[in-house]
């Protein structure tokens, strides 16, 4: 689990890349709500 600096709590399912620039980026599942984004989405 990681907790953002704005105390928000996610879980890291882990490492991929982008499939046009190959950076690397974290993906994550919020666990929390927000307007923008429901709970538990990735």
């Amino acid at each position: 689990m990681y907790e953002h600096f704005k105390d928000k709590r996610c879980e890291v399912i882990g490492i991929v890349l982008h499939s046009e620039t190959r950076k690397k980026l974290v993906l994550y599942k919020a666990l929390y709500k927000s307007e923008k984004y429901p709970k538990d989405q990735l």
